[in-house]
């Protein structure tokens, strides 16, 4: 606007209309109005009708002047104010100062220097001003092309609260800490109240995975989502890696969350995939402590998007106990119908050369059911985990007697209760038993160890971990490997596997428990000064990267058991993992604690020896897994494999050799699901202990898999018992 100088008019008037010009279009009328107003009575007062006739006639004039500059300065025109150009703009609907000013790259503090009155609001339809040099930053695909379009739909912005952390923040908006991070590298340094954040909103059909087809150019515009890659974007859309490099050369090594990549149609890709009808037909599910999307999703074939609306409760996390609905495709059931069957059309039972077909052995389940504690979620949780394992154990009866096999079973609820344990065991049947499983509690052990012992009638420690009975307890035997023989396993692998690598023991400084018997086992396999010691607690994440060492395999060892150390542990081992590739060679409780986020498990490709390993490839599995389903409508865990292969295991043995089983030392020869049994007396008087340990990898594709099987060295580890009672879950 240009700038009227009348030097008839009184200082005040001319202030006034200075003033005028930096006022918004609607407020010019109004406050020109007040001038005329004041004036025009100020002249009745002189009686100066001159006076009068020019301030009613600059009244007029002016209006007319700013009413034209209002209709003629609209959103995206230019104004100079004080010799400088600004861009007019009109905030839209869900605008905030944050995203204006990454909108048009300026700070906030820019924005509410020109525009003091957005520092206490900022409305919808308002007129601001933004400096003429700055270009409005527009988003940048892969190919290095700009889009008119933004991805503001993909987003949304958050004003911190009082007391809000980054963590606080993504649990509610049900992304990760890292996601923010990524958005808002300034957050790293810390939030503070007031402070506004770039929330990527969780992933659905309708943003992040939705893949844009533009019919014209035949193209798909396709927004990468979390841990996808280029293979498996390429399968998606049936086209080559090479191709969609070729589309978007300005892709250099890893894909990142979020990038927009140009897809080639092929010319056999539909150009709009109809969604599949939803399967009416479901089970359910426990979710156990490791349970992820990407896990159950390789499990069952279902999204993360298909769980979470099937399942609302998993957008709050996955909560051990928690009972959720998985489709059962009609696909899949006649595909694991095929694989049971036989070329005669049945269903394969075990070939037993039976010792005697006429016998009806006798086994006792010893197991609590209904423990007499507080009613908590854990132990209705914990309650749920035996009735699983007693599930399993029904479905191997079940087969054994198709098999031929005559058994029959008694069932005793322990209560965890020593007191009740040795009520049970003097009920008539008890002597007569030829087979005991249980109890799982190495408390309420005792008695009935003492009297199978004395009777001669094998004993099945399934559970627990602790080896307070094994090495003195004839015809016992413990199916999950005492700690000492996993740490002495986990030694003798790291020394057969990464010898000549770079092997650092993290540790207090101290050796002892745990520590000390993997450092003396690794210097007896590798001899003095092949390993390197360091404290990550004390020393942190600078001090682990002098560690490292290039041209050879850096091996991390931890076997620390407090879930706030390793948790700190983990952390500062996931910090150098992004920059550095390096393998930790752990425990298998680190995958069921909580305050562990089981990325990390993955970035630090995590390996340990666990008695166990379901592979959800094995036909023999699904077939299980379909049984279990017709039998109980739900999901087998981990605990019922467990029944299910001590009870086939061990009623095979029965039938084939007797009571006397544990003399004969012959295998039954049945194909188990998520075992090898390898037993071996650690005492000439005692039981016998598994020695079987499965190597597990979380691999950094996010792939949980096997390795192989190793034999753990036989230890006497009569005096290890281990918290929580030893048992494994």
């Amino acid at each position: 606007m240009k700038t009227i100088k009348i030097d008839r008019l009184p200082h005040r008037l001319s202030v006034y209309f200075l003033m005028l010009k930096h006022q918004s279009s609607s407020a010019h009328f109004l406050s020109l109005f007040c001038v005329y107003i004041k004036w025009f009575i100020m002249a009745r007062k002189e009686r100066t009708m001159r006076t009068i006739s020019i301030i009613s006639t600059l009244f007029l004039l002016f209006s007319i002047c700013f009413t034209l500059s209002a209709q003629q300065k609209s959103a995206g025109d230019k104004v100079i104010i004080g010799g400088k150009t600004y861009t007019l703009y009109t905030v839209k609907s869900g605008e905030t100062s944050f995203s204006i000013s990454k909108k048009f790259g300026i700070t906030i503090d820019e924005l509410n220097t020109i525009n003091p009155e957005t520092k206490d609001r900022l409305n919808a339809g308002q007129t601001i001003k933004i400096p003429a040099t700055k270009n409005e930053v527009k988003p940048v695909i892969a190919n290095g092309s700009q889009k008119e379009e933004t991805n503001d739909h993909l987003y949304t912005y958050h004003s911190v609260r009082k007391k809000e952390t980054v963590f606080s923040i993504a649990q509610r908006s049900r992304i990760t800490s890292e996601d923010i991070y990524h958005y808002n590298p300034q957050a790293r340094d810390g939030i503070k109240e007031g402070d506004v954040l770039k929330i990527p909103k969780p992933q659905t059909s309708e943003n992040e995975s939705k893949a844009r087809i533009d019919e014209n150019q035949q193209l798909i515009k396709h927004v990468v989502r979390r841990k996808e890659t280029l293979f498996s974007i390429a399968k998606q859309y049936n086209t080559s890696q090479e191709e969609i490099l070729k589309a978007n050369p300005a892709i250099k090594g890893s894909l990142t969350k979020g990038t927009v990549l140009i897809i080639p149609r092929a010319s056999n890709t539909p150009a709009v995939q109809k969604k599949q009808k939803e399967p009416v037909q479901f089970s359910e599910y426990r979710i156990i402590s490791g349970d992820n999307y990407y896990q159950l999703e390789k499990r069952f074939g279902i999204s993360k998007e298909e769980l979470e609306k099937l399942n609302p409760a998993l957008r709050d996390g996955f909560k051990s106990g928690l009972i959720i609905k998985i489709p059962i495709k009609e696909s899949d059931n006649q595909l694991n119908a095929e694989k049971q069957k036989t070329d005669d059309g049945s269903v394969t039972a075990p070939k037993i050369s039976y010792s005697n077909q006429d016998k009806t052995f006798q086994i006792g389940v010893f197991l609590p059911f209904c423990q007499n504690l507080n009613d908590s979620a854990k132990i209705v949780q914990r309650t749920a985990s035996f009735l699983e394992f007693y599930s399993g154990v029904l479905l191997a009866t079940e087969k054994i007697t198709e098999a031929g096999m005559k058994a029959k079973l008694y069932t005793y609820d322990t209560y965890q209760d020593s007191k009740v344990v040795d009520k049970l065991v003097k009920k008539p049947e008890f002597l007569s038993l030829d087979l005991i499983i249980g109890p799982v509690y190495p408390e309420n052990q005792k008695t009935v160890a003492e009297l199978s012992a004395k009777n001669r009638i094998p004993m099945i420690s399934p559970l627990s971990s602790d080896s307070r009975f094994v090495s003195t307890t004839p015809g016992y035997y413990q199916i999950n490997p005492g700690k000492k023989l996993r740490l002495t396993g986990t030694a003798d692998y790291i020394a057969d596997k990464f010898a000549g690598q770079n092997i650092v023991v993290l540790n207090h400084g101290a050796n002892y428990g745990d520590e000390k018997l993997i450092i003396d086992r690794l210097h007896q396999k590798l001899g003095t000064g092949k390993l390197r010691q360091y404290n990550v607690w004390d020393g942190g994440t600078t001090g682990l990267e002098t560690l490292l060492k290039p041209n050879v395999e850096n091996i991390f060892v931890l076997t620390e058991g407090n879930e706030a150390n390793v948790s700190v542990a983990m952390t500062r081992l996931n910090t150098i993992s992004k920059s550095n590739k390096i393998t930790v060679i752990g425990l298998q409780e680190y995958t069921k604690m909580q305050s562990i986020d089981i990325e990390y498990l993955h970035n630090i490709r995590l390996h340990y020896l666990a008695p166990y390993f379901i592979d959800y490839g094995n036909p023999k599995v699904n077939s299980f897994i379909e049984k279990y389903r017709a039998a109980y409508n739900s999901e087998p865990t981990q605990y019922s494999f467990q029944g299910y292969d001590i009870a086939l295991h061990f009623m095979a043995s029965l039938a084939m050799s007797g009571k006397s089983f544990p003399d004969s030392n012959v295998s039954p020869g049945v194909d188990l699901l998520q075992a090898d049994y390898n037993f071996q007396k650690p005492s000439e008087l005692g039981g016998y202990m598994n020695r079987t340990l499965y190597i597990i990898e979380y691999t950094d594709n996010y792939e949980v898999k096997s390795a192989g099987k190793i034999l753990g060295a036989m230890v006497t580890d009569s005096g290890d018992r281990n918290g929580k009672n030893g048992l494994e879950q």
